[in-house]
């Protein structure tokens, strides 16, 4: 199922809830690259945290979003010895 052309992504959405819950979701799942993307009651300490839908620990979140970030594999030098057709 991959993306065609023309197709757009699904928007992010933020939820506030009657008692103060704030929720981001991304395709109808809890989704938040940036923070938390649930906070029970609008309270920080509770904050849980979830990518595409799966629940993360704080370490596991800052581990994936650290991973996405920086350049990519066949830019860095120490990954381009498993590039077939990377020639010195």
């Amino acid at each position: 199922m991959g993306i065609e052309t023309g197709q757009t992504f699904p928007k992010s959405r933020k939820l506030i809830k009657a008692d103060g819950t704030i929720a981001y979701t991304w395709d109808d799942k809890l989704h938040n690259w940036d923070g938390p993307a649930l906070i029970p009651e609008g309270n920080e300490k509770k904050a849980e945290y979830y990518l595409y839908g799966m629940q993360k620990t704080p370490d596991e979140w800052k581990e994936m979003r650290r991973q996405r970030e920086g350049i990519p594999f066949y830019k860095n030098q120490s990954m381009k010895n498993q590039l077939s057709d990377y020639r010195n």
